[in-house]
């Protein structure tokens, strides 16, 4: 698990069951495949299928928490991102960008965009679950 930077602090919700969860991905077997694992730790997440229908959905819900593929159609994971953080501003939700490739000079881009945390591709039910863990009050 790589962590971009510390985790912000997040004040305990009250009567909080489980964060409400963002995945942006705009494969339909990794949405199928990331909807399973969050089932597997019973928290029910909404999925969008490119970068501007997270950016949509991000500004009209309240999440706690956004993977964001990084490679989309229509607006891609680092854009979409930038202009949640940049929207939102302190109430913008953890983002955790998920990617297949990590090369020079990305994780300096995620950092500067605001993104939290990056998981690669394939992700493992261990690494959703420690990210949840770390990200949100469950």
């Amino acid at each position: 698990m790589h962590t971009l930077k510390q985790p912000p602090q997040r004040g305990i919700k009250p009567q909080a069951l489980s964060p409400k969860i963002l995945i942006a991905e705009d494969n339909l077997v990794n949405q199928k495949l990331m909807s399973l694992l969050f089932s597997k730790l019973k928290i029910q997440v909404d999925v969008v299928s490119n970068g501007q229908e997270a950016l949509d959905a991000a500004t009209v819900n309240n999440y706690d928490m956004i993977l964001m593929d990084i490679q989309m159609p229509v607006m891609d994971g680092v854009e979409a991102s930038c202009k949640i953080k940049e929207r939102l501003k302190e109430a913008a939700p953890v983002i955790i960008a998920l990617t297949a490739n990590v090369m020079n000079g990305d994780r300096e881009k995620y950092i500067q965009c605001g993104l939290d945390h990056y998981l690669p591709k394939p992700v493992s039910f261990e690494d959703i679950k420690m990210t949840v863990a770390q990200f949100t009050t469950v």
